[in-house]
């Protein structure tokens, strides 16, 4: 007779888990990428860097969009940003397109961990989407990197099936610093971003 409690009290626990995943993993959580269909290359905040005769393009920032989330479900939401990586695509370049990360700025506050943003329940929660390009990826001379020289910009969102199911926010580096010239060829952009 035991037994028989005791099997159906752990049925009834693992029951009551599976239902209490369900509602989490089912409810009602929305993102939404809002990018800018056109930026000022006024608004593209640079920095450079001088080796030797030549002015190179240290860093390079600007807001690209919107990242707005919606929580309507039961329980407060973590959420993990997906890898976006952008390429710059110039017209005239050795390294045709520059490559650089798009994240929600702010991801990294003290209200976060790990990149996590927490959304509680029927809270709306919006963040700017930032673009970095750094020169570890490649040096380009600022005198390529102009308006007229700017074809556009393009916004790739990297598939998640190689992320590390220990740890949800971690994500394995499988791009490289020429992942521009792979995503081109081989993958739909999320969206194009002209520059005027």
């Amino acid at each position: 007779m035991k037994n028989k409690i005791y099997i159906a009290a752990i049925a009834l626990i693992i029951i009551s888990i599976v239902l209490i995943l369900g509602f989490y993993y089912t409810q009602d959580f929305t993102e939404e990428f809002d990018f800018d269909e056109a930026i000022n290359f006024s608004e593209i905040e640079t920095q450079t860097r001088d080796s030797g005769s030549t002015t190179y393009l240290n860093s390079a920032t600007a807001t690209l969009g919107k990242l707005k989330l919606k929580n309507a479900g039961y329980f407060t939401q973590k959420y993990t940003a997906p890898e976006l990586v952008g390429c710059v695509l110039l017209k005239e370049s050795e390294n045709g397109a520059l490559q650089f990360s798009v994240s929600p700025a702010s991801t990294y506050s003290p209200s976060s961990r790990d990149g996590q943003i927490e959304v509680k329940v029927g809270t709306e929660r919006e963040y700017n989407l930032v673009g970095q390009y750094s020169s570890r990826y490649k040096s380009e001379p600022i005198e390529s990197f102009t308006r007229q020289n700017i074809e556009a910009i393009k916004i790739y969102k990297l598939p998640e099936e190689n992320k590390n199911p220990l740890a949800e926010s971690y994500k394995y580096g499988y791009f490289n610093d020429d992942s521009c010239s792979y995503l081109i060829d081989n993958e739909i952009a999320l969206t194009i971003i002209s520059v005027n």
